[in-house]
């Protein structure tokens, strides 16, 4: 009898290529679902969920290259997708305002498998404002709902339930972000992949922070049905436009603003950089997947830009020519190493890190131009770049 120990099978993930496919007309979001990992690899299929204007959100398998759902979720435009696992998301929609006339809004929550819709909330702006984003923590335990007036509200994902609205003096919060570390409690054992905690229900400790316009950072923990305040760091004095976006992974949170610049907050160091993209205002902030890649995916009205922000070194561009048809409507990660791209038209183009298949899509009708910055770092920093500011404590 051979005794000889079995080898292990090793994790074989969907390979995605740089490729393009057409969405339904008037896409305004999209969002990539949770990358693969060593929990999930062999079930994990690279989905992308677009949203449209007629409510409509289409699902594409980027490894099949095919359309893997089509789901009619909302009565108004598709605002904002956010994965809740594999198998689900949450998304908000409203309606149009014309000439002062009523805005609606919805938030709901959708099942794959069964296309399952689930209404969890919907409002009139005459009784309360719409929904500016939706923010799902790491491990899936909790939802923060951002309004565009109110003060925002905490939600428990397990259950969706309401847990804390916060006081009015967190009104006006433009962005949030949850800490991708967290801590584990006293008997807490690690949470499974879609975030539930141990077996004798303990839950874990994760860390959020939320800002205003004018880059006031507040930080949060929660545990359970607990929510504290653990800290509140001032807006920098040097940086005067307002915030936009927010990103965090590891210890560098990312503030998005008003006039392209990006602050670069190193919490380890306690110091921050701002740097100039010499762009217009920033809409997206996105992380490239993947432990210890810290580069960024910056959306802007007419192109994005890929930063390493670690080395605060720009790796590649596009500017739109200023054509409607060629705005980008959002973009995100399909992978560590592939941004994914949607157009106003309803193109999806799935590019590498100099965007070159974005770019040879786009060629035919001129629309757009791509400058890789692994080219001539000098050259693009000669073109867009302002030099990178003094480093500034944070006290």
């Amino acid at each position: 009898m051979d005794n000889k120990p079995q080898e292990q099978p090793q994790p074989v993930v969907s390979t995605i290529v740089s490729q393009s496919f057409q969405a339904k007309a008037s896409p305004t979001t999209m969002r990539m679902c949770p990358p693969a990992t060593l929990r999930n690899w062999k079930f994990h299929k690279p989905l992308l969920a677009v949203g449209n204007g007629s409510g409509l959100i289409q699902i594409f398998d980027l490894a099949s290259k095919k359309l893997y759902r089509e789901l009619a979720v909302h009565k108004y435009s598709v605002k904002g997708i956010e994965w809740i696992g594999l198998n689900a998301f949450l998304s908000y929609a409203e309606s149009q305002s014309f000439q002062g006339n009523e805005l609606n809004w919805e938030l709901h929550v959708t099942e794959l498998d069964t296309g399952r819709t689930v209404p969890l909330k919907s409002g009139k702006s005459s009784e309360n404002s719409a929904i500016q984003s939706v923010k799902v923590s790491h491990l899936r335990q909790y939802f923060i709902i951002i309004y565009k007036n109110d003060p925002f509200e905490i939600w428990d994902l397990d259950t969706l339930s309401l847990m804390r609205r916060v006081p009015k003096k967190f009104s006006g919060i433009v962005a949030a972000e949850w800490n991708p570390l967290y801590s584990k409690q006293s008997g807490a054992s690690k949470s499974n992949e879609a975030g539930s905690s141990s077996a004798d229900n303990v839950p874990l400790r994760e860390n959020f922070v939320v800002t205003h316009k004018t880059g006031e950072l507040f930080h949060f923990s929660i545990a359970g049905n607990v929510v504290k305040e653990i800290s509140k760091i001032p807006p920098e004095s040097t940086v005067t436009k307002s915030v936009t976006a927010i990103a965090w992974k590891s210890d560098h949170v990312i503030l998005g603003r008003s006039d392209g610049t990006i602050s670069v907050w190193d919490l380890g160091q306690k110091e921050s950089r701002a740097i100039s993209t010499m762009r217009g205002p920033i809409k997206r902030i996105r992380y490239t997947p993947g432990r210890g890649n810290m580069k960024i995916l910056l959306l802007f009205d007419d192109g994005a830009d890929i930063w390493d922000v670690r080395k605060y070194r720009l790796i590649s561009t596009i500017i739109g020519s200023g054509n409607e048809v060629s705005k980008l409507a959002d973009a995100d990660w399909a992978a560590s190493d592939k941004p994914v791209i949607l157009n106003s038209n309803g193109s999806i183009v799935v590019s590498d890190l100099d965007f070159k298949e974005f770019l040879s899509s786009q060629q035919a009708n001129e629309q757009s131009s791509a400058i890789p910055a692994s080219a001539s770092i000098k050259e693009a920093a000669n073109a867009k770049q302002k030099n990178l500011a003094d480093p500034c404590n944070l006290q």
